[in-house]
């Protein structure tokens, strides 16, 4: 790749055709670098860009996902996509190129999380994602495989499941709060099993009572999140978590009763204007003055509720809608374990005819 010296800048520039995207010929020049080879280097990975070749870097692959995805997604997942490139992703993989890449780097990449302390489960997360990107490089850059095909199951070692708190439980620690916000909050939390997200973005509006159903109801549609630094609302987290929820009638008139406490609170105004982690600081508060109180998560009270409802015989097909599962595998892939002996009780029954 020839490099050209600007002689009255004293910096060096480089000249060049592509073909873009529509398959026109155009030619690129570019300006103004110290040194021939970050001229040189400019150029291929522009023209990487443009190549449908898997013989271009991970790097390259990288920009060609992002570019793909960023108008696609939310910013909150875009945001977390970013952070995982810079920190899990580029470090190994930037100058490999993609088609030399194998399960064997995978697994190795892996490891190196292992032995950094990294959650079995969080690595999943990751490779998942990974793989992700390289079915972008199969689909649209002539990769062969994706390399994270293939692999060993990363098992968790050591995993535990969650923990949940029976209602009696909840009450007992219901009853030591002293703080209303807090107390409505961790009610919610419990009867509803939505998420904390979804908790700290409804307003009055979403409140209503539903004269078919004869219930009072919650209209979860939105979710707050915090991104980098920027706070903010927008859709949930799958399209099936935008759903309408039943509610007791305690709940609801503790709701509103709370609302009407809180001096010039719109209809349209968040009920909890607090951040995401108000809530894991009053339970480790709580936590702190009465260690006799069995801990559990702020994301436990939602498996807790789900725990309530099964045992109260409530379907797997409502249940799943409930919480706002994209399918009712994730339902049952979750809480499949809670169910006991349901498959020999239903062996017990059948007879034959």
């Amino acid at each position: 790749m020839p490099a050209y010296k600007d002689t009255q800048r004293n910096t060096w520039y480089c000249q060049f055709y592509y073909t873009d995207w529509k398959g026109d010929r155009r030619q690129k020049r570019k300006r103004g670098f110290i040194k021939k080879k970050d001229a040189q280097e400019f150029e291929r990975m522009f023209l990487e860009q443009f190549s449908i070749s898997p013989d271009i870097t991970f790097e390259t692959l990288i920009d060609k996902y992002y570019d793909n995805v960023r108008h696609r997604r939310k910013e909150s997942t875009l945001y977390n996509l970013r952070g995982h490139i810079e920190k899990h992703y580029l470090p190994f993989f930037k100058k490999l190129k993609i088609d030399k890449i194998t399960s064997a780097h995978i697994a190795k990449w892996q490891n190196s999380l292992i032995l950094s302390n990294y959650k079995r489960s969080y690595i999943k997360t990751l490779t998942s994602q990974l793989s992700s990107i390289f079915e972008y490089a199969v689909r649209h850059c002539g990769l062969k495989e994706n390399p994270c095909r293939n692999l060993d199951q990363l098992k968790d070692k050591g995993s535990k499941k969650f923990q949940i708190w029976t209602e009696q439980e909840f009450n007992e620690f219901y009853n030591l709060l002293s703080n209303p916000r807090q107390k409505i909050m961790f009610e919610t939390l419990f009867y509803t099993g939505m998420r904390k997200g979804e908790l700290m973005a409804i307003n009055q509006d979403d409140l209503y009572y539903d004269q078919q159903n004869t219930c009072y109801m919650i209209s979860i549609t939105k979710t707050y999140s915090t991104v980098g630094n920027k706070k903010m609302i927008t859709t949930p987290k799958t399209k099936k978590a935008v759903r309408d929820i039943s509610i007791p009638d305690f709940l609801y008139f503790d709701l509103i009763a709370y609302i009407k406490r809180v001096p010039g609170m719109k209809s349209t105004d968040r009920i909890f204007p607090v951040n995401s982690t108000y809530l894991n600081d009053a339970m480790l508060s709580m936590y702190k003055k009465h260690p006799e109180i069995r801990q559990i998560k702020v994301h436990d009270l939602r498996h807790s509720h789900a725990s309530m409802l099964i045992h109260m015989k409530v379907d797997i097909a409502t249940l799943s809608y409930r919480l706002g599962h994209e399918n009712i595998s994730t339902t049952l892939d979750t809480y499949s374990h809670m169910y006991g002996n349901s498959q020999k009780s239903i062996a017990d029954q059948l007879t034959i005819g």
